[in-house]
């Protein structure tokens, strides 16, 4: 599955610098948070930073949810961690009482006997 998206994501990567050299002599004008405009940039230079700020972007975001499932993992793994130290600890606890009522059982045997 990784090799697919390794693929599929070389093939986009292709796809958008053919369009961006196939676009390079076009201009176009672009308007940026209303009053600031940016005129006469290049379709193709457009496309290139167009695809590097999703890529940011989308870098961000992946990593902050990347971020916020391994705190969530590791909380989880703590937690196991916990029940098991408790489980033993539980058996260990068995183990000293059963030996114990052994030593009982084996010293009222031989005060008896």
């Amino acid at each position: 599955m990784n090799k697919l998206f390794l693929i599929l994501g070389s093939l986009i990567l292709l796809h958008i610098i053919y369009i961006a050299v196939v676009n390079f002599g076009v201009h176009l004008d672009v308007h940026v948070l209303g009053k600031f405009s940016i005129h006469g940039l290049k379709l193709g230079l457009g496309i290139i930073m167009l695809s590097f700020y999703s890529f940011i972007s989308s870098t961000m975001i992946f990593y902050y949810i990347y971020t916020l499932l391994s705190k969530k993992l590791k909380k989880q793994t703590r937690s196991v961690e916990k029940a098991l130290i408790i489980t033993e600890e539980s058996t260990d606890r068995i183990k000293v009482l059963e030996s114990k009522i052994q030593t009982l059982e084996k010293a009222l045997k031989d005060a008896l006997s």
